[in-house]
């Protein structure tokens, strides 16, 4: 029996991975191979202390104080970062 393994991020630690947006402002969806420039992080986890961000944001961070998450069996990229060192949220602009 394999045990699978996550990681849990404590205090004010936020855990994201990479993400791709697939989809244009106008609606058209790009395939996986499509270079968009659209590119973020979500959050897949926080610990207790983290107040600002919630699980399914997308954020931009300082990535050269971040830590990459390496763990076996998981192909995305997986980082931690301080939730202080978040710069900034990455929203949808509303249509008018």
């Amino acid at each position: 029996m394999e045990i699978k393994k996550i990681v849990k991020p404590l205090g004010d630690m936020i855990l994201v991975k990479y993400m791709k947006k697939n989809k244009t402002d106008a609606g058209v969806y790009l395939p996986d191979n499509a270079d968009s420039g659209n590119q973020g992080f979500k959050v897949i986890d926080k610990g207790i202390d983290v107040k600002k961000i919630a699980i399914g944001d997308f954020i931009l961070f300082d990535g050269k104080k971040s830590v990459k998450a390496d763990i076996e069996g998981v192909e995305e990229d997986q980082f931690l970062v301080k939730e202080e060192l978040v710069l900034a949220l990455l929203q949808d602009k509303p249509r008018r």
